[in-house]
């Protein structure tokens, strides 16, 4: 049963296990508007993935008078912006937070990595991806933290809806996590070259890998 709650500028809702939230910056007749759509749209999702379902709230915001705001579904982002306005959004390793605006072409941000709800194929403690969609920011941000790979004594697999996963990672040796990020970040940079992310943070026990620009000034 769908349950919404309003608190101001921030939309709850909730169906079974699936969550979402939505803040959005607008005058209080554009927010009523939105939210009525998004709420809608969020009852009729059926069973989408979560970067498609926050990609199909946000697409539900645009409206007179709304400037911002995010749409957020499990670790998954949806930014929505129109000109001027800038979202600030913390990334995860990075000291500085990003600045996004309209201008950017940002338009989802997604978290993976070993110790996610959806688990990873890889060691990453997280990777964060900004692309143009929350769709394309989750599966890039899976394909990266799969790619943080090494082979060291201790990492424990087993199998999670079909596929193996990451379930313990011991504290590496500094070779042992510099090959490992190494071997992620090619898979971000080759992303990137294609065009399929803005940017990509990979951190594994402290140390962390910047590829693409994350912070617009």
């Amino acid at each position: 049963m769908l349950q919404s709650a309003r608190e101001g500028r921030r939309l709850f809702l909730k169906d079974g296990p699936r969550e979402a939230v939505v803040e959005a910056s607008g005058p209080e007749a554009a927010l009523a508007e939105a939210f009525a759509r998004v709420e809608a749209t969020f009852a009729e999702a059926g069973e989408a993935g979560d970067g498609p379902l926050a990609d199909a709230l946000a697409a539900r915001l645009p409206g007179a008078g709304l400037t911002k705001a995010v749409v957020i579904v499990g670790a998954v982002k949806a930014l929505y912006l129109t000109p001027g306005p800038r979202l600030v959004i913390k990334v995860p390793g990075i000291a500085e937070d990003a600045m996004i605006s309209a201008r950017a072409g940002v338009g989802g941000m997604a978290s993976a990595g070993w110790r996610g709800r959806a688990g990873s194929a890889g060691i990453a403690d997280a990777v964060t991806v900004l692309a143009a969609s929350a769709a394309a920011a989750e599966a890039a941000a899976v394909e990266i933290a799969d790619a943080v790979i090494v082979e060291a004594e201790g990492i424990l697999t087993a199998p999670l809806q079909g596929r193996l996963v990451t379930r313990a990672v011991p504290e590496l040796t500094e070779a042992a996590r510099t090959t490992a990020l190494a071997s992620g970040r090619a898979r971000a940079e080759a992303l990137l070259a294609a065009g399929r992310i803005a940017s990509a943070t990979l951190v594994l026990q402290g140390r962390a890998v910047q590829v693409g620009r994350p912070v617009e000034l």
